[in-house]
């Protein structure tokens, strides 16, 4: 926002805001196709060299690892319905997020394979931590 940064990688329901009203230059959306909520925007996946880009960002809730199933599993069926409630979805949507919910078992799957991707960047490109 004050020229000190060429580019950078922002995440949309922070950065659009900005963008539509001329204080950002939105270049391209990070998924692997291009996102409803940003319907002029490209995906980086469509630039020469970057056919397989794709970097995404979610959320998710926690908790310890002790914690009772049945705990975990009323946690979960209120998140699966607060992001049902046409509300809060709508709220979501207008800030350019896409809606998945789902179960504990897909969240752990998404975690495992992110992990691995990244760990498979941070080996090929001997990144350390300083």
């Amino acid at each position: 926002m004050s020229g000190q940064v060429p580019v950078m990688m922002a995440i949309g329901p922070e950065s659009m805001p900005m963008a539509k009203a001329g204080r950002l230059r939105a270049l391209a959306v990070t998924t692997a196709k291009r996102s409803p909520a940003y319907p002029g925007l490209p995906a980086v996946s469509e630039t020469k060299g970057f056919a397989n880009f794709e970097l995404l960002h979610w959320f998710a809730l926690l908790a310890p690892a002790r914690t009772p199933d049945a705990v975990i599993a009323l946690l979960n069926k209120n998140v699966n319905d607060i992001l049902k409630d046409p509300e809060m979805k709508n709220k979501l949507l207008e800030m350019g997020m896409e809606l998945e919910g789902g179960s504990p078992q897909r969240l752990a799957e998404t975690i495992k394979r992110d992990r691995l991707k990244w760990e498979k960047v941070i080996i090929e490109s001997n990144i350390r931590i300083d």
